[in-house]
């Protein structure tokens, strides 16, 4: 187990020293004491960065694969087929994916651009 001093702890959280330590003293990061010293356990800073740590929803993982597909050259048509989905959710998954005004021609010009590139 390491021991961080709280200006150490609040560079690894990217977070001003004040806040470790109100966090530490209203309990929602663990401390150590050592006489008048306040360390932070290395473990504890994993623990609340873990704790915050927002994971990846299905529906934007698929979102992602379905677009890079499309940029490696699949057909919309053919990523529904695979998908088991209708056409109009992949479009939805690619502008998602790519931004909103265009999105659909902007990439299928950057997908047309980079096979030109490739070949």
């Amino acid at each position: 187990m390491g021991l961080l001093t709280v200006r150490e702890a609040a560079e690894e959280l990217g977070l001003a020293e004040v806040t470790v330590r109100l966090w530490a003293r209203t309990g929602r990061l663990g401390y150590v004491k050592l006489g008048t010293a306040v360390r932070i356990p290395s473990e504890a800073v994993y623990e609340l960065i873990l704790a915050g740590t927002v994971p990846r929803t299905a529906r934007a993982a698929a979102n992602a694969t379905r677009h890079q597909r499309f940029m490696d050259g699949v057909s919309i048509e053919e990523i529904a087929r695979q998908d088991g989905v209708p056409v109009a959710e992949v479009r939805r998954s690619i502008m998602g994916a790519v931004g909103r005004n265009g999105a659909l021609e902007d990439a299928t010009r950057d997908r047309e651009a980079a096979r030109r590139y490739r070949d």
